[in-house]
């Protein structure tokens, strides 16, 4: 299964992959997403996340998240914040509660 966020420039990479008829399901996201990185950030301090810290491979492998993290929203990037927050989505129930605006299709 693909996942694919469907705003701007991703709706060309959706087009491309409906053509090859592999499952797949998109998200669209809206100005939620600072709601739900606060929602994240109190999941990550009531201790619902672990991020992989074990040795120097895992530390190195996480470092560029957890620099993104903590510089979020006025840093140089946020791809890896963005990436963490759509997977967040997709692995969580349809949500239905007010103030999260996600759309979910599958094909």
């Amino acid at each position: 299964m693909c996942n694919l966020e469907k705003n701007n420039v991703q709706r060309l990479l959706l087009a491309e992959y409906q053509k090859t008829g592999a499952p797949m399901q998109t998200v669209q996201t809206t100005q939620s997403k600072h709601f739900e990185l606060e929602m994240m950030g109190s999941e990550f301090a009531k201790g619902l996340w672990n991020l992989p810290m074990a040795d120097q491979f895992s530390r190195a492998r996480v470092q560029p998240l957890i620099d993104e993290l903590r510089s979020y929203p006025t840093g140089r990037f946020s791809d890896t914040v963005e990436a963490l927050r759509l997977a967040w989505l997709l692995a969580t129930e349809e949500p239905k509660g007010a103030g999260m605006n996600v759309s979910w299709i599958t094909f």
